[in-house]
Formats: structure tokens, C-alpha cells, sequence
């Protein structure tokens, strides 16, 4: 029942297969068709005879959620998922220790090829959506509001594609029976339009979730900012409520979000300020909820809990324990917001600063757009003021998302834009100069290794990165032959 599509996918037609650790297991995921959102240990496996029955539908469903949710923002390392690979390529997070290869760091991928694996999970993730989407379709109807969120889901993955890597990726098409269709290049502009496209038809079969129907709308929006289209995009949102969040959920078994630590506690990343000279300062923002590890270890605390300093900071005593179960956001009503207030700054709009100020007054405290725990007035006073020049706004705006939307996908997509729409130039944007990292007297006495490299001049991602099964695009896909460009 196994076959191998064009980048080397070992697809199993049936029960619940996800990607974990390089591998592809059966039933190491939970199926649990009563349910539209956990993700639960496992518990039985569908017979290969019976995957055309409701049941087997709804435990591809489950799977593909689950999938999903590990290429987003699970897995245990930081080249194994788009949050925290997407955050090391720009000023977000930075190694906090010395052994790891520095390319992540310095956006060259010469070194090591690092993001080949999370190329491959977002692959993955796709032909997971389009095999359950099929799966209910043809066996289990009236699920018309789980079809809808799998499109919506996998409109994501195309968005991501679009925002992250260079102009030219395929959208391979994986079917539940039959063969795979390799595709050839799609540009940038193609691949936010074809996301547009799969957002509509998300919203179109789903009258009933509005949950799901946000979730398209939010996405379908950010996609439309990426083609320039202010307007439009705010227009999507005008009535997606503020306090709405989608959440990627984790389990404490698998797909734990541990991007950030080891199982030790020890840091893998920490919050440089000012990385490259053009970062921005996330440690004084509470909400980036940086926490400092031993006194002077920035460390992103955002999914994290943080007891109390203990006695002399050590591999025992780690003062940063992550939750295996901490929810990530997908897309919510702040960045519904944001994107209202863009479009009114680009108009001249005064609405565009009421519109930041009244986020930072409503966020706050138990509210559900609040990111993190712990915003109040006093941490996050709504006394932002109009600077005046329009390159000053912009830079006020997009602060304003960054420290929002932090550690959740979004930031290499915006430092794009800066580039593509606001005509900044590329070596102003991400970190650049000559790299440095101190090191941390905590858990290493010496500083990087790669102290004095020049950063990289990547500003995205590319299909020839290696992949975990060995090859890339252009080894398994005969229509694709690279990228089309590398430009932001």
C-alpha cells in the first residue's frame, strides 16, 4: 500500500501517517474523529481494507491537522519547523550556542542546506490536507465544515510557501488513489494568487464554522497584502472580530512545540537585540515575553513557563522550562487588525494609529487577543504618537506587528514586503555587517566559532536545500528544474 511520490514522500493509504524525527510512523498520531482540533495519543489503527469508510476519512482528517500543526511549530529543533527555521533567518532568534551550524544565523545556506526538512514538512502537510479532504469528500459526507478548514489549512501552506522561499515553487498535487501530478514553477505572485484562490473556496463551502470561516478570511487577507492589494485585504477582515484566534495545538506526547530548548532546559536560541544592527530590540517589549536565563541570556519565553532563578545556573537547574503543550497561533484578530490599520496608513488615514493604540488598550490582561500572559497598561501603555514622516510610520507599523505576531511565521514575510512594497533596501532590512554572538557564560566560556563571517546576502529560501529523504524538488520532480529568481 506504500508508494514514494515525486519528493520521496512514503505515503501510506491508511489510518494516521505523520512525519516525525526524519520518519514516517503509523498510528503515532492520535485519530480522533469526535474531535476537530486535539491532537490525542494514539489509539486504534484503520485496517488498509477499510479506508473507505467514514472512520478512516476522519482519522486522515486527524492526521492532517497534526501534520500540519508539526511542520508550523512542532518538532525539537530549530530547522525542523517554519516558526522557529523562519526566525533564526531574521532578526527573531539567534543561536545561543556555539556547536550549531551558524548558516541558520547568517541566512547563507553554504554550509549545511538546513531548511531542506522544513521545505519537506510543508510538502508533506499539503498532501496530507489533499488526501483528507479527498477522504471526506468521498466517504464521509456532511462534513463539509471539516473539508473547509482543511482547505483553509492548506491554503496556509501555500501562503507560507509564497512568503518564505523563492519564486518558482511547484504545487505538486497528491490524490488519495492514484498517482501524484508533479507540477512545474509557480512565481511569488502566482502562488498568493492560487492561495487567494483556496481561501475563497474555503469560505464558499463553510457557512456554518465561523471559526473556520475567520481562519480563511484572516489568511486570505495576509495573502492579498502580499499582492499589494491594501484595500481589498482590509475589506476581507472588516468584520472579523478582534478577540478570534485560530490555534495550532499540541499534545505533551508528540508534536510538542519545542523549537526553543532542550529537553535539558538549556536554550537552543536566544532574543538577540539589534541583530546584524538592524534587528529590532525585542527584550524590553512584553509582548515578545523575553525572560533572561541566569541574568543575561535573553531567552523567547513566549510558549514557555519560567520558575525562579535557582542557586548557580546549570544544566540541572534550568531557569526556562518548555510547555509541550502550548497552542501557537495560526491567525487571530490582531493581525485582522493590523491589516486594517496598514491600509488606512497608506491613505493617510488617522485611523491607522487609533487603530494600534486601541490593540494595545484592548489586549491586554484575560482578553483573548492578548499573546502572552502578563500585559497590562502599565507594561503596555496606548501612547503611541503619530511621528510624522512616512517612513517613521512605516517603521511604527510594522514594529507593531513584529512584536504582535512574534515567534508566529510572520516576520520573514514582512521583511519582504518592506522590500518589495515600501522600497527599502535589502541589506536595511534583515541583519547584515559581520556576524557576532558573545556566547553565554551560562552554558559556554567562548563566543561563536563563526564570530567575523560577513551575513549572507539570502533573503529567502530555496527548493535545492536537502531534503531529510536524501534529494530535493529537482531530484524527484521532472517538470521543475529550480528557482525562478531569489529576489524578495
Amino acid at each position: 500500500m506504500a508508494t514514494k511520490d515525486h519528493f520521496g514522500w512514503h505515503r501510506m493509504s491508511w489510518a494516521c501517517v505523520v512525519f516525525l524525527g526524519g520518519s514516517l510512523t503509523l498510528g503515532a498520531i492520535a485519530c480522533n474523529p469526535s474531535s476537530l482540533i486535539d491532537v490525542q495519543t494514539p489509539g486504534s489503527v484503520v485496517d488498509p481494507s477499510a479506508i473507505s469508510t467514514p472512520a478512516a476519512a476522519k482519522q486522515f482528517y486527524n492526521s492532517a491537522i497534526a501534520t500540519f500543526y508539526q511542520g508550523y511549530a512542532g518538532g525539537g529543533d530549530v530547522t525542523q519547523n517554519l516558526v522557529a527555521g523562519t526566525g533564526m533567518f531574521t532578526d527573531e532568534l539567534e543561536l545561543a550556542i556555539t556547536f550549531n551550524d551558524v548558516s541558520l544565523d547568517t541566512r547563507t545556506g553554504q554550509l549545511a542546506k538546513p531548511y531542506g526538512p522544513i521545505y519537506q514538512l510543508i510538502n508533506q502537510s499539503r498532501a496530507g490536507l489533499q488526501e483528507a479532504r479527498e477522504a471526506l469528500r468521498l466517504y464521509a459526507p456532511g462534513t463539509e465544515a471539516m473539508r473547509s478548514q482543511l482547505q483553509a489549512l492548506e491554503a496556509n501552506t501555500v501562503l507560507w510557501l509564497a512568503e518564505n522561499w523563492c519564486s518558482g515553487v511547484p504545487l505538486s498535487v497528491v490524490h488519495l488513489i492514484g498517482s501524484p501530478e508533479p507540477t512545474g514553477p509557480l512565481s511569488t505572485t502566482e502562488l498568493l494568487q492560487r492561495a487567494v484562490a483556496m481561501f475563497d473556496s474555503s469560505i464558499a463551502l463553510n457557512a456554518d464554522s465561523m471559526r473556520f470561516v475567520n481562519l480563511a478570511k484572516v489568511g486570505k487577507a495576509r495573502a492579498l497584502l502580499g499582492l499589494g492589494e491594501f484595500d481589498s485585504a482590509a475589506a476581507v477582515v472588516h468584520d472579523v472580530p478582534t478577540d478570534f484566534v485560530y490555534y495550532a495545538r499540541y499534545g505533551i506526547v508528540v508534536n510538542a512545540i519545542g523549537f526553543t530548548y532542550y529537553a535539558s532546559g538549556r536554550p537552543q536560541v536566544w532574543a538577540r537585540d539589534r541583530e546584524g544592527g538592524n534587528g529590532l530590540v525585542w527584550s524590553v517589549d512584553p509582548r515578545a515575553a523575553i525572560t533572561l536565563v541566569g541574568g543575561n541570556l535573553p531567552a523567547p519565553a513566549k510558549y514557555s513557563v519560567t520558575p525562579g532563578i535557582s542557586g548557580t545556573p546549570d544544566f540541572a537547574t534550568a531557569v526556562v522550562t518548555p510547555k509541550a503543550d502550548a497552542p501557537v497561533r495560526v491567525a487571530d484578530g490582531l493581525e485582522a487588525r493590523l491589516i486594517e490599520a496598514e491600509a488606512a496608513m497608506r491613505h493617510g488615514d488617522a485611523t491607522w494609529l487609533t487603530t494600534l493604540n486601541t490593540l494595545r488598550h484592548d489586549c491586554i490582561g484575560t482578553a483573548m487577543c492578548a499573546p502572552v500572559p502578563g500585559l497590562t497598561a502599565g507594561n503596555l501603555p496606548d501612547t503611541l504618537t503619530d511621528p510624522g514622516i512616512d517612513s517613521a510610520r512605516v517603521d511604527l507599523l510594522f514594529r507593531e506587528r513584529a512584536m504582535w505576531l512574534y515567534l508566529t511565521g510572520h516576520r520573514q514575510g514582512d521583511l519582504r514586503r518592506l522590500v518589495r512594497q515600501y522600497g527599502r533596501d535589502r541589506e536595511n532590512v534583515w541583519p547584515s555587517g559581520v556576524y557576532f554572538n558573545p556566547g553565554s557564560s551560562i552554558w559556554y566560556n567562548i563566543p561563536s566559532s563563526a564570530n567575523g563571517t560577513p551575513y549572507g546576502t539570502d533573503v529567502v529560501f530555496t527548493t535545492e536545500e536537502v531534503s531529510q529523504s536524501g534529494g530535493n524538488e529537482t531530484t524527484y520532480n521532472p517538470l521543475y528544474h529550480g528557482c525562478l529568481n531569489l529576489d524578495p
